[in-house]
C-alpha cells in the first residue's frame, strides 16, 4: 500500500475538550512546534470566544509560526455561522472547517428542528464564504453523520437523505468532506460502508474523525484507512477528546509508516520526542498502556528472553525507533530471572549456586509482597556467597543503567513529611525513606525521567532545604 494520508492533529483543539485540559498560550505554542517538527502536515485549533477574556494572541502566537513553516498548515473549527467564519478570517491561517449537525436527534435538539434542505443550504453558504474568505482548505464538517449508518438511526437518517447530503456537498466549494462517528457505536464494518458510499457520490477529499465511546475509535480508522477510503484521519496526543477520546496520534502514525508503507510526512525517530516533550510540557503523564510507556518486566522468561535478544518480545522497529535501553526495566520479583544472577554472578559460582540464589531472592520478595531493589539483590547476594557487587553492576541487570539513588543532607528545619509525600508520587521513584545521622534521605529511582534529572528536579524544588546532594551508584 503506497496511498498518501494526510494526518490532522487535533490535540490543540478537540483534546482541550477532554476534561481536565486546558493549554496556556505557552503550551499551544510548544505543542504546535513540536507536531512541526514531528512533520504533522495539518495542525487544528479551536475559534476561541473573544467575548469570554480570550485574546487573538492566544492562537495565533502558534498559528503564525507554523503558517511559516514550509509543510504544515493551521486550521481553525468553527460553526456554520458567518459571524464564526468571519472570526476565524482574523487568524490568517489558510484552513478552516465549519461543522453542523445533519442527524435528525441533533437537528432537533440543537438546531430548532431544521429540515434536511436549510441544512444543505447552510453548509453551501458557508463553503462560499470560506473561499470569500481566502481559506485554501475548506472542510465541510457532516456533524452526526455516522447516526445514518448505525443502530441509532432516526427516521430522517436514511441513505437517501445521506446520498443528498453528500452530492449537494460535492457540488459546494469545500476541498475535503469529513464523516465523523461523533458518538463513536459505529462498527468497522458500519465505517466501511458509510465512506464506501460516500466515495461513489463524492470525488472530494474525505475525512475520518472517530470516536471512542465503545472502544473501536482505532480499529475504525484502520479499517477505512485499509480500504483506501479516506485521504485524511484525525488523531491527537493520547487520543485526547470528547468523552473518551478519539485516536492516538503515534498509534494511527506508525501503523501507517511500520506496516502499510502509507506516506504521511512524518519523522517516525520524532514520536518519542514529541511524547516525551508532550508530558513535560502539560505534566499530564503518558499514560501506562501506551506503546511509548516505558517497559517494565518482571516475568522470568520474558525477561530472559529479552536479556538475550530483545526482539523475542520487543518489534525491531520499536527498539529502533522507541526506546533507549533506560526505558526496558527487568524487575526482581517473585518470578526473578535465572539469567539475571547468571549475569551477575554467573563467572564465579556453580550453576546450582545460581538457581539456589534465585530462588532465594524470589522468595524475598514473594514475602515482601513486592518486587526488590538493586540493593536488596546486592546485599542477599553478599550474604549468601560473600561475592561483592557494586549498585551501578547489579542495577544495569536489574533496573537498568539509568537507576540509583540519590542522597539528601537537609535542613533540620525541612518539612520532611511533606517531601516524603510529595517525591514518593513522581514518575520513576521506587521509594524514598528518612534516614537519621549523616545522610537525612535517600531516594530509589530513575536518575533521568523524559530527559529531565530527577536530582536537577528535586534540587530545584526544594534548595531551600537541602544542604547537599549526591547520586549514587557504586559503594
Amino acid at each position: 500500500m503506497t496511498k498518501t494520508l494526510n494526518i490532522l492533529d487535533t490535540t490543540l483543539r478537540e483534546g482541550e475538550i477532554h476534561p481536565g485540559i486546558s493549554y496556556s498560550t505557552n503550551e499551544r505554542k510548544e505543542i504546535g512546534l513540536d507536531l512541526v517538527e514531528l512533520g504533522t502536515p495539518r495542525i487544528e485549533f479551536p475559534l476561541l470566544s473573544l467575548g469570554r477574556g480570550a485574546k487573538l494572541t492566544d492562537i495565533t502566537s502558534a498559528t503564525k509560526e507554523i503558517e511559516e513553516s514550509s509543510n504544515s498548515i493551521a486550521i481553525i473549527q468553527c460553526r456554520s455561522l458567518k459571524s464564526d467564519i468571519e472570526s476565524a478570517q482574523q487568524y490568517e491561517v489558510k484552513g478552516c472547517a465549519v461543522y453542523l449537525a445533519v442527524s435528525e436527534i441533533q437537528r432537533k435538539n440543537k438546531l430548532n428542528e431544521i429540515s434536511i434542505e436549510e441544512t444543505i443550504n447552510r453548509l453551501t453558504e458557508s463553503m462560499t464564504l470560506l473561499k470569500e474568505c481566502g481559506f485554501k482548505y475548506r472542510r465541510a464538517v457532516l456533524e452526526d453523520v455516522s447516526k445514518f449508518f448505525s443502530a441509532y438511526k432516526g427516521k430522517e437518517d436514511t441513505i437517501e437523505n445521506f446520498t443528498k447530503l453528500i452530492k449537494a456537498v460535492n457540488e459546494t466549494e469545500a476541498t475535503i468532506i469529513s464523516l465523523p462517528d461523533t458518538f463513536g457505536a459505529l462498527t468497522p464494518g458500519q465505517s466501511i460502508k458509510m465512506f464506501k458510499t460516500a466515495r461513489q457520490l463524492t470525488k472530494k477529499e474525505l475525512a475520518g474523525h472517530f470516536h471512542n465511546d465503545y472502544g473501536r475509535a482505532l480499529t475504525n480508522s484502520i479499517a477505512v484507512i485499509e480500504q483506501e477510503l479516506i485521504d485524511e484521519i484525525q488523531v491527537s496526543i493520547y487520543g485526547l477528546g470528547a468523552r473518551n477520546g478519539i485516536p492516538d496520534h503515534y498509534e494511527i502514525s506508525v501503523y501507517c509508516l511500520d506496516d502499510l508503507n502509507i506516506d504521511i510526512g512524518e519523522n517516525r525517530d520524532s514520536f518519542w520526542k514529541t511524547y516525551h516533550n508532550f508530558e513535560k510540557i502539560t505534566k499530564i503523564p503518558i499514560p501506562w498502556r501506551h506503546p511509548l510507556k516505558a517497559i517494565r518486566e518482571s516475568a522470568g522468561t520474558h525477561i530472559k528472553q529479552q536479556l538475550k535478544n530483545k526482539e523475542g518480545y520487543i518489534p525491531k522497529k520499536k527498539l529502533l525507533h522507541d526506546f533507549n535501553e533506560q526505558e526496558i526495566i527487568h524487575e526482581a520479583g517473585k518470578y526473578l530471572s535465572k539469567q539475571q544472577i547468571q549475569i551477575l554472578i554467573g563467572s564465579l559460582v556453580d550453576e546450582k549456586t545460581v538457581i539456589r540464589i534465585t530462588n532465594k531472592i524470589a522468595g524475598y520478595a514473594q514475602l515482601r509482597g513486592k518486587n526488590i531493589l538493586p540493593i536488596e539483590v546486592r546485599d542477599l547476594i553478599q550474604k549468601d556467597t560473600g561475592i561483592k557487587l557494586s549498585i551501578e553492576d547489579v542495577s544495569k541487570v536489574i533496573y537498568g543503567s539509568n537507576f540509583g539513588f540519590l542522597i539528601l543532607k537537609l535542613d533540620p528545619k525541612t518539612p520532611a513529611r511533606v517531601m516524603v509525600d510529595d517525591i514518593s508520587s513522581w514518575e520513576g521513584v521506587e521509594w524514598i525513606t528518612q534516614i537519621y545521622g549523616s545522610i537525612d534521605m535517600l531516594i530509589a529511582c530513575q536518575l533521568k525521567i523524559n530527559e529531565e534529572n530527577t536530582l536537577e528536579k528535586v534540587k530545584k524544588k526544594y534548595r531551600k532545604w537541602i544542604q547537599s546532594t549526591e547520586e549514587w551508584f557504586a559503594e
